[in-house]
C-alpha cells in the first residue's frame, strides 16, 4: 500500500496481484494474462485503509503475462476514474487485442541501464515509453536492502515524465512522491514473480506511502 501528500491530500494506493486471469485473442492464438488490480484514495486518517468516508480517486486492472524466456508484456488495463464515488471517467483504458493494438514491454528479462522499450502499444490513448537508468540497491521500509532498477517513463501524449524504482522480487517500491511502506502475502515467487504459489496467498498486496510537499 501507498500512502502520500499531494496539493495536501494523504493518498493511499493498494497494488494487489489478484488470483484472477484475463484471456486476450489475437486470430487463433489466445494469451491468458494475471490480473494485477491498484486502488488509490484520499486516505485521510493516512491508515493504509480505504474507509467508508473516503474518496476513491482511481481504480484499475492491468493485464500482464510472462515470455518463456521471462520479459514480462504488458496487455492493457482497464480503468475507473472516480469523482465524489462515482465513475466519470475510463481515460486510458486500453485492451492489445483490439485492432490497432499490441501488446507492450512491461520488464525485460534482464533489465539493464541503458534499455529503452514501448510499455503501451494503444495509439491515441496509451503509448508510455520506458528506458531503464540505473541498476543497484534500495533500502525497503523495514532495512532490508534489496536489488533495484530505477526506470524513466515518457508519455508522448502529454509530455509528462516519471521516475520508479523497482525492487528484485518486490516489484514497484518507488513511484514520484510514493515509497513502498510494507508488503504481505508474498512467497516464494514463481517465474515472474506473477502467478502465486500454491502455498502462499492468493491476493499479494504491497502497500506504499508516499511524501511530497504540500502544494
Amino acid at each position: 500500500m501507498d500512502l502520500g501528500k499531494e496539493q495536501g491530500q494523504t493518498l493511499g494506493l493498494h497494488i494487489t496481484v489478484l488470483d484472477e486471469t484475463e484471456a486476450f485473442h489475437f486470430g487463433r492464438v489466445k494469451v491468458t494474462t494475471r490480473v494485477v488490480e491498484e486502488v488509490e484514495w484520499e486516505d485521510t486518517n493516512a491508515d493504509g485503509v480505504v474507509d467508508p468516508d473516503e474518496n476513491l480517486l482511481e481504480v484499475s486492472l492491468n493485464y500482464v503475462a510472462q515470455t518463456d524466456e521471462g520479459t514480462v508484456c504488458y496487455f492493457g488495463e482497464a480503468v475507473d476514474i472516480y469523482e465524489d464515488g462515482v465513475i466519470v471517467s475510463n481515460e486510458g483504458a486500453w485492451r492489445a487485442d483490439d485492432e490497432g493494438n499490441a501488446p507492450g514491454i512491461f520488464m525485460p528479462a534482464a533489465p539493464e541501464p541503458g534499455m529503452s522499450f514501448q510499455q503501451e502499444v494503444a495509439p491515441g490513448v496509451a503509448e508510455d515509453q520506458a528506458t531503464i537508468v540505473r541498476s543497484g540497491t534500495s533500502t525497503l521500509y523495514d532495512g532490508t536492502v534489496v536489488e533495484s532498477i530505477t526506470v524513466r517513463d515518457f508519455n508522448p501524449l502529454d509530455g509528462s515524465r516519471g521516475t520508479k524504482v523497482y525492487g528484485l522480487d518486490i516489484g514497484l517500491i518507488q513511484d514520484a512522491a510514493f515509497d513502498l511502506v510494507s508488503v504481505s502475502g508474498v512467497g516464494p515467487l514463481q517465474r515472474g514473480g506473477l502467478t502465486p504459489s500454491r502455498s502462499s496467498a492468493s491476493r499479494r498486496q504491497r502497500s506504499v506511502r508516499a511524501t511530497s510537499l504540500k502544494v
